[in-house]
């Protein structure tokens, strides 16, 4: 029930837009993401993964949209534009990834840009998707952090050259493959 002007709507919308897009992160706001869960402990990175970087979204969702309608409404291409490219971008760079943690990493930018996505097609059902995808996201990739720091703490920095899991550690293999399908 906030009565905004056009072009107060657009401020807020900006400062909110670049605000949750370093903390979603989008592309090419999205810099510190690899470091940050390449470098952290596996609960910090699995906290961060896991529910940090869905402030973002969930910044969007809540303020960018309802407090700015329409200017979400008229920008919402430009975004959704925007929020395919970090799909393709995290897609493409996760797939060139040797690192096992950069690799969710980038898959986890391809996986916010679908969220943002689903935010600013401002339809019920686009909406209601990137609820879910942000709590199964969440879920997802926290877990993998999980796991991948605990192959980290049992192999040290070999843990990228582990083979044979299913027959040494066969419950872990099925955990981690079903994390792994869950992303």
């Amino acid at each position: 029930a906030l009565p905004l002007t056009l072009g107060q709507q657009r401020f807020v919308f900006i400062a909110v837009v670049l605000a949750c897009a370093v903390k979603s992160p989008l592309f090419p706001f999205h810099a510190w993401l690899p470091l940050a869960y390449g470098e952290a402990s596996a609960s910090g990175t699995a906290l961060m993964a896991g529910v940090l970087s869905k402030m973002g979204a969930y910044g969007l969702l809540r303020l960018a949209v309802p407090f700015c309608p329409d200017v979400a409404q008229h920008w919402a291409p430009l975004l959704m534009a925007w929020a395919s490219i970090s799909i393709f971008y995290g897609a493409v760079l996760a797939l060139r990834q040797q690192h096992y943690k950069r690799l969710v990493a980038y898959a986890s930018l391809s996986h916010m840009g679908y969220i943002v996505l689903g935010i600013f097609s401002l339809q019920a059902t686009g909406l209601h998707g990137a609820m879910v995808q942000m709590l199964s996201h969440g879920l997802a990739v926290a877990g993998l952090f999980l796991l991948l720091g605990l192959l980290e703490q049992r192999h040290g920095g070999a843990y990228l050259q582990v083979h044979g899991l299913a027959t040494r550690a066969p419950g872990l293999a099925v955990v981690l493959m079903l994390f792994v399908l869950a992303s």
